[in-house]
């Protein structure tokens, strides 16, 4: 019996702390230092260019009144979010700014939780945030295949008439694996998740990646915003995951039911970095800028998968700023440049896949060739 199963008090906070403590848990655990290529925390790391640094410390240069404001988030933020969301087809609906999208997304799991019982359908391998809420609020996670879901919608529709689940989770472009739906599927999805009453959660945080770009549950016609809700952020799209700026998109009466929620233990996000957050959005430099850095993100992506596999390392997938592989021999791959050291990875566990590594090659100035060199030492170390 788990100690948590007899706890008086909190069990969701029971529960959690005890898995979190786990010694056998592949999530949160930080890594460790590496003296090779960092390829392992998921972000975009190109640093800004010096005229958007201008920019943002005219910004900070202006802001002399860091009060509390609107729980619900800085309101020009708030309607340059809506009005990007709204390019991909999104309406009717209102925005809450978090700390961050992993806020967003534990609003979600515990809002949704609540108003629709039964299991969570969700991505396996995932992230893995997703099943430990589900867990410690005691709803079972069913997983779904979220590759071949991606080209066969009917994995998903199947499974919500089988499994009866309360709440769908669905994450594209996909973490771990990078793969990316086109909008035909996503329709499919979110129309069949009416058809049988199920609630939606959309983790788009990856969006402005995907092939094609722009995909979302907003632009479905059959989108519901008091039963779908959307997590976005800025920590990818736009590379400044250090802001903690998030986005959960719903109908008004969710978003201001979650804002009063929140207002019990975070008040709202930084003034300053939803300030800086907005510029980024809504600034044609800083678009221009991202347009050449999600380039960037693609060729270096897409050559690294090349070279690993002709190097004989197995790319399951790639996409957005990830490529998903594994090593089925890796004492038969092919000998790395002379004097490679390992590149730091993440490990398939953490996602619910062990034998599998997640690489983020989103960083400035990569090397391919290098990349791929230090992620085949790394396979080949670990055997």
């Amino acid at each position: 019996m788990r100690v948590a199963d007899t706890v008086v008090g909190d069990p969701f906070f029971a529960r959690l702390l005890e898995t979190l403590n786990s010694p056998d848990i592949g999530y949160a655990r930080p890594p460790g230092p590496s003296a090779g290529l960092d390829l392992g925390v998921g972000e975009a790391r190109y640093p800004l260019p010096s005229n958007l640094c201008e920019a943002i410390g005219r910004i900070a240069g202006q802001a002399d009144r860091q009060w509390y404001g609107d729980p619900r988030g800085y309101a020009p933020l708030r309607a340059a979010y809506l009005a990007d969301l709204c390019e991909a087809g999104g309406r009717d609906a209102a925005v809450l700014i978090t700390c961050g999208g992993k806020e967003a997304a534990g609003l979600a799991v515990r809002y949704l939780l609540y108003h629709h019982r039964g299991p969570i359908l969700a991505p396996s391998p995932g992230w893995q945030p997703y099943t430990l809420w589900a867990e410690a609020a005691g709803a079972p996670v069913i997983g779904y295949d979220p590759i071949a879901a991606s080209r066969d919608p009917g994995i998903v529709t199947r499974a919500l008439v089988g499994t009866q689940p309360g709440v769908l989770v669905l994450n594209y472009p996909h973490n771990p694996t990078g793969i990316g739906m086109d909008q035909a599927v996503m329709d499919e999805i979110i129309a069949a998740a009416v058809r049988s009453g199920v609630a939606v959660i959309s983790d788009e945080v990856y969006r402005v990646f995907g092939d094609p770009t722009g995909v979302s549950a907003a632009a479905a016609p059959a989108w519901d915003p008091h039963r779908h809700l959307i997590v976005d952020s800025v920590s990818k799209s736009l590379t400044v995951a250090g802001l903690r700026v998030g986005f959960l998109v719903a109908d008004r009466t969710v978003v201001e039911a979650l804002a009063a929620y929140r207002g019990a233990y975070a008040s709202h996000t930084g003034v300053l970095s939803q300030r800086v957050a907005a510029e980024l959005l809504t600034s044609a430099v800083a678009r221009s800028w991202f347009a050449e850095v999600r380039r960037n993100v693609a060729a270096t992506r897409t050559e690294t998968a090349a070279v690993l596999t002709g190097a004989g390392v197995k790319v399951i997938s790639h996409g957005a700023l990830y490529l998903w592989c594994a090593a089925t021999n890796p004492a038969a791959l092919l000998p790395t440049t002379p004097g490679a050291v390992p590149a730091q990875v993440s490990d398939g566990s953490g996602f619910g896949a062990p034998g599998r590594v997640r690489v983020c090659t989103a960083r400035d100035g990569l090397d391919a060739a290098a990349a791929a060199a230090g992620v085949i030492e790394t396979l080949r170390r670990r055997g």
